[in-house]
C-alpha cells in the first residue's frame, strides 16, 4: 500500500510531537507574590475583568448609579435601541443634546457612561438637560467594554449601538465622533439606510 506525502508528513509530525513537547523548555514559575504586586499596582487586575466587545456580541450587562438618582441595569433597558456612549468626563456628553430628539424619533435611547461620581453627574444633569448618564467611577464597566486605559486611569471615548435584544450593531472606540456623525451611523444601524 502506497502512502500519500501528506499522510507521511502528518505521521512524522504526530510521532515527533510528544518528544518535541518534552524538549521544549518550560517557562520559569512566577515568583511568589509577583501576582499580588501586579494587582496592587493595577486595581483592574484585581477585578479580573478585561474585555473587548465586538459587533454581534451580546452587550455585557452591568448596573451603575444613574444621574437621575437611581441605579440603572443595562439589560432592563432592552426593548429600545440604545446608543451607549463612553466618556471620561460629564462635559463631553453635552454635545449629545443636539441629536437627542432625532434619536428619540428613531426609537433610540441615549445612555452615557462617565468616569465620574454619581453625585457629580446628578448635579450636572439637573443643571443642564443632558441624556441619562451613568457613573463608572472605578472604570470597571469601561474595562469590560475594552475602553479603560489603566496606566492613565481614564476612560477611552467610544460608543456602541445596541439593538432591542441587546446585541451590538456598531462598536467604535478610541475617539468620540461629532454628534451628527454618531447620529448618522446610528440611523444606518437602525434602518439599514
Amino acid at each position: 500500500m502506497k502512502r500519500s506525502p501528506l499522510l507521511a508528513a502528518w505521521l512524522t509530525l504526530s510521532l515527533a510531537a510528544p518528544g518535541f513537547a518534552q524538549e521544549t523548555p518550560k517557562s520559569p514559575p512566577p515568583q511568589p507574590g509577583a501576582e499580588r504586586e501586579a494587582s496592587a499596582r493595577n486595581p483592574h487586575a484585581q477585578l479580573g475583568i478585561a474585555g473587548w466587545v465586538s459587533i454581534g456580541d451580546l452587550a455585557p450587562d452591568f448596573e451603575l448609579d444613574g444621574s437621575r438618582g437611581a441605579r440603572v441595569q443595562l439589560s432592563r433597558l432592552r426593548g429600545d435601541w440604545l446608543l451607549l456612549v463612553f466618556n471620561e468626563r460629564r462635559d463631553q456628553v453635552v454635545g449629545l443634546r443636539a441629536i437627542e430628539n432625532d434619536m428619540r424619533v428613531l426609537g433610540v435611547r441615549i445612555v452615557s457612561v462617565c468616569h465620574e461620581k454619581a453625585r457629580t453627574l446628578d448635579t450636572y444633569a439637573r443643571r443642564d438637560s443632558v441624556p441619562l448618564m451613568l457613573a463608572d467611577v472605578t472604570g470597571e464597566v469601561s474595562t469590560m467594554y475594552g475602553l479603560y486605559d489603566s496606566p492613565r486611569r481614564q476612560t477611552v471615548p467610544g460608543f456602541f449601538v445596541l439593538d432591542r435584544e441587546g446585541f451590538v450593531r456598531i462598536a467604535f472606540s478610541g475617539k468620540l465622533l461629532p454628534p451628527d456623525e454618531i447620529a448618522r451611523l446610528t440611523h444606518f444601524a437602525v434602518t439599514n439606510l
